[in-house]
């Protein structure tokens, strides 16, 4: 039976680990492009390095006299570790912490993991990337392996009948080692979008039949891009964007630019606007009694929506998409948009609008489908018929705007933030 990652790293096999891996071609790959990547680290800063064995990167740590923490869940690996580190003269301090266990890591200005990301599942890869970032980090230096996503379905498949051939001699005891895990790009990058790293940088160490090895680089999420537009003509399935025509996907209270992957909400005098040849007539509904019902909804409702500043929907709507995706079903917003000067046909009257820039939901990897558990569970109400759970596309929502949209729970205070930068950057010059 194979041993859990844990519990491979002890005895014969930490004593002789250093020596074992001296000697492969891949671990000196693995030096030369990661150490200078590590030079980087400011010196005299704080590292923190998970899972660091037995600190193959002390000599890197002492040239930039960093103050350095090792941790890992071997006893074994650390008193080597430590070992190393009396032998080298740096002061490292040297903690047992499992890297998926309860344990909070010590803060620290760097975090540091190399060959350890995928002897885990991705669930637990996420587990560990969102304890490393209760440390405060202001950078993470990652090694992972993934199966890039441009691989065709045989390449793929390939690599995945050779991953599970060592797997099976793992299990049968063939091979001292814990079970590899090969994940999918895709899922890597929206697991790094999930707990709010950028990746900044990214170096292959190596690509082979089996997968692309790189270190990556992140930084976390920082404070959300406002991208400035100063013209939109729509029409029914086109709109000129700052004089350039692009095709478009139209909603009822939305309409979606494939080519910019980016949604801009229909507007009419600085509020929310709708299109829909079945929907009342905007001034039809606020002449009428509050009660008075248009198709499922009343005439207090229907002008609550189109009454709304189109701003604030905006803002709203960007950090849905940021609640979404940071649960996992819902693609990674990229930048708020405004849009200076709004008009539905040639003839319509100006007036601004807003939107975001997402990821394309159609490059994701499927997914189950949200429930509506789920959903509320992230903070978040259903529209009241619930479109946004049953039209989901992949297993992610992507339907936010109706009479009725999704609201945001307990997010006033930075939806008006949000609000205030973006009518902000509409009213700066340039």
């Amino acid at each position: 039976m194979a041993k859990k990652i844990d519990d491979v790293y002890t005895g014969s096999v930490a004593s002789r680990y250093d020596e074992v891996r001296n000697r492969l071609p891949r671990w000196k790959r693995e030096a030369s492009v990661i150490e200078p990547v590590l030079r980087g680290i400011p010196s005299r800063s704080s590292v923190l390095d998970v899972a660091a064995g037995t600190a193959r990167w002390l000599p890197v740590y002492k040239e930039l006299d960093l103050k350095v923490t090792l941790t890992d869940a071997s006893a074994d690996m650390l008193a080597i570790a430590a070992e190393k580190a009396r032998s080298l003269g740096v002061e490292a301090r040297v903690e047992q912490i499992s890297a998926i266990d309860d344990t909070p890591f010590p803060k620290a200005d760097t975090v540091v993991t190399t060959n350890f990301l995928n002897w885990i599942s991705l669930a637990d890869v996420e587990i560990c990337l969102r304890k490393m970032r209760q440390t405060g980090a202001g950078t993470y230096l990652l090694m992972i392996a993934y199966i890039p996503q441009h691989w065709s379905a045989a390449q793929r498949l390939r690599a995945r009948l050779r991953i599970s051939w060592k797997n099976l001699r793992t299990r049968l005891g063939i091979r001292e080692k814990g079970i590899y895990h090969l994940h999918e790009e895709q899922d890597v990058r929206a697991m790094f979008r999930r707990v709010g790293l950028d990746v900044v940088q990214e170096a292959v160490i190596e690509e082979n039949a089996k997968k692309r090895v790189t270190f990556i680089t992140a930084k976390p999420v920082g404070e959300l891009p406002v991208v400035t537009i100063d013209e939109v003509v729509v029409a029914k399935e086109s709109a000129v964007i700052d004089g350039k025509s692009y095709a478009i996907k139209a909603g009822t209270w939305a309409f979606y630019v494939p080519e910019l992957q980016m949604k801009i909400l229909r507007a009419a005098d600085g509020t929310c606007a709708y299109d829909h040849p079945l929907a009342p007539d905007p001034e039809v509904v606020r002449a009428a009694p509050p009660d008075q019902m248009f198709r499922r909804y009343t005439a207090a409702e229907w002008a609550a929506s189109i009454d709304k500043p189109v701003l604030e929907r905006a803002a709203e709507n960007c950090l849905i998409a940021e609640r979404l995706a940071r649960n996992g079903f819902g693609a990674a917003l990229r930048a708020a948009v405004v849009v200076r000067s709004y008009r539905h046909g040639e003839a319509g009257k100006p007036t601004q609008s807003g939107g975001m820039i997402l990821d394309n939901l159609l490059a994701y990897a499927r997914r189950p489908d949200v429930t509506e558990d789920e959903f509320r569970k992230a903070g978040l109400v259903p529209d009241r018929f619930k479109s946004c759970i049953r039209q989901q596309i992949r297993g992610y929502v992507s339907d936010f705007n109706a009479v009725f949209g999704i609201q945001l729970v307990g997010a006033e205070a930075r939806v008006a933030a949000l609000r205030g930068r973006m009518a902000d950057a509409i009213a700066s010059p340039g």
